[in-house]
């Protein structure tokens, strides 16, 4: 699935989609959300990334995160039968 998900039917692959980030909260449960912009080849919308788990190996920051994506919001139209709203 991230395959599709990065391919250029959806996200228009790696080089093409990044996040910028404007700022980090911790909510109620205690999890962290990273507010930002997710950028795809021709819209960029609103995203908020779940911190799920957080290392720092050789004094490096790795993150992982989940997401929900609005398809239309970020002009994503393909397949619709694949993935929901």
């Amino acid at each position: 699935m991230l395959r599709e998900v990065l391919s250029r039917t959806f996200l228009g692959g790696r080089r093409e989609s990044h996040v910028t980030f404007a700022g980090a909260r911790r909510g109620a449960n205690g999890m962290w959300g990273l507010d930002g912009v997710l950028h795809g080849p021709r819209v960029g919308a609103p995203v908020v990334l779940t911190v799920t788990r957080a290392q720092m190996p050789d004094k490096q920051l790795e993150l992982t995160v989940t997401a929900s994506v609005e398809r239309y919001r970020h002009d994503i139209t393909a397949m619709k039968g694949m993935a929901g709203r």
